[in-house]
């Protein structure tokens, strides 16, 4: 049985193999001394071949053949055979969060021009961005509610000008299915008034809790670090500075009026609720710094476990008796942790960044937010730096 330290070995030296032969290029060197950490296939090198229509078999990805034989779609068929050739030069880019807000308004400021033809948007480009001459919208899927469809399908058709919308009913998708069956109801429906779910216990506590931030003064500013003492690795306790602003004695009735305010339109409607009890919002209150603190335990976890794989791969570095191998992948295993801390205390002032204070309150669920996932899941995604020039941290839902 191969071992996998073996494997490794064996499949470094058949890409160095390949790279030497002038098939495949070394990519994400961490310096010229490094072996290569990943390869490029060389564009040059591919043997392009047209097909006859027909599936081929890839046995990697599909271990055992479907008894009935491999179905081709005809749609795709057909497109390519007649459509695909009138698309060649044709450039299209991406406009969602992950992308920077300059490289955003770049993109919107070409596609407005057409000089950029296509482009892929998230719900980021659903408010606020006027394309005057777009004339066609394409929804991948059906949107959420009728007030989703009509800020869509309003990016086009600006002035009078004629345009097409259509949308992609997935099979797979219940809500798709319902409306494909009942366009009237998404394409012509009413929009109502946005309403929050007052049965929802932890909604109106985000609410809560922003009411009571807002009275205490407290800034978070743009970084974790602002709000979090990372001088002491340890505890990493809230800031003195921000900790006296939010303990202040003070604070519980001046936050506890502004909520009898806010909240005196829909009292009623609260206190039919299965959660609500009379004490409820002095008890949401007086236990809102400790759910502040609470909030901050996510952050806190990824930057010691950074902070414990930058001090093990230095140990191991600057130990002369270990392996040149060893200390090289010590080495780059240092590089992605430190590129970690780096996202986690940026200070930038990014309002895009998931660590940027504002939107990581939201995505924990202490703060009201935009479609934030509660409670996500976090993946450091190590960037290509020759491309992006950028590490990111991904967030999704559990």
């Amino acid at each position: 049985t191969l071992k996998v330290e073996d494997a490794a070995t064996i499949i470094e030296d058949l890409l160095e193999v390949l790279r030497k032969e002038g098939l495949v290029e070394s990519a994400a060197r961490q310096n010229r001394e490094d072996p290569a950490r990943a390869y490029r296939l060389k564009a040059a090198a591919m043997l392009w071949k047209a097909g006859d229509g027909k599936v081929p078999y890839d046995p990697v990805r599909m271990p055992r053949q479907p008894d009935q034989g491999l179905r081709i779609n005809p749609f795709f068929k057909d497109f390519y055979r007649e459509m695909g050739g009138t698309l060649q030069g044709y450039e299209a880019r991406e406009h969602t969060a992950q992308v920077k807000a300059e490289v955003r308004e770049e993109r919107e400021k070409r596609f407005a021009e057409a000089s950029l033809p296509v482009l892929y948007a998230s719900a980021t480009l659903e408010l606020g961005v006027d394309i005057k001459d777009l004339n066609a919208v394409n929804m991948r899927n059906v949107p959420p509610t009728p007030a989703n469809y009509a800020q869509r399908s309003g990016r086009a058709g600006r002035n009078g000008q004629p345009a097409i919308v259509f949308s992609y009913c997935s099979t797979y998708r219940s809500h798709d299915q319902y409306f494909f069956r009942r366009p009237l109801l998404m394409v012509a429906g009413a929009v109502s008034t946005p309403r929050i779910d007052l049965s929802n216990e932890d909604l109106v506590a985000s609410h809560v809790h922003s009411l009571w931030l807002s009275a205490s003064g407290a800034d978070l500013r743009f970084s974790m670090t602002d709000v979090i003492d990372v001088g002491d690795v340890d505890r990493l306790p809230i800031h003195d500075s921000v900790a006296d602003q939010l303990k202040n004695q003070a604070l519980a009735e001046k936050a506890k009026a502004r909520v009898e305010v806010a909240f005196s339109g829909f009292a009623a409607e609260l206190s039919e609720a299965p959660w609500w009890r009379p004490d409820w919002i002095d008890s949401t209150i007086s236990d809102a710094y400790g759910g502040f603190n609470l909030a901050c335990e996510r952050w806190r976890t990824l930057y010691r476990t950074a902070r414990k794989q930058v001090d093990l791969h230095t140990r191991i570095v600057n130990d002369h008796g270990r392996p040149y191998q060893d200390k090289l992948r010590s080495k780059g295993l240092r590089a992605e942790a430190e590129a970690q801390l780096e996202l986690l205390t940026s200070s930038d002032g990014r309002f895009d960044s998931d660590f940027y204070t504002y939107r990581y309150f939201a995505s924990e669920a202490f703060l009201p937010g935009y479609s934030f996932p509660r409670l996500p899941l976090s993946a450091y995604i190590p960037g290509r730096k020759r491309v992006s020039g950028t590490d990111e941290f991904l967030s999704r839902p559990r």
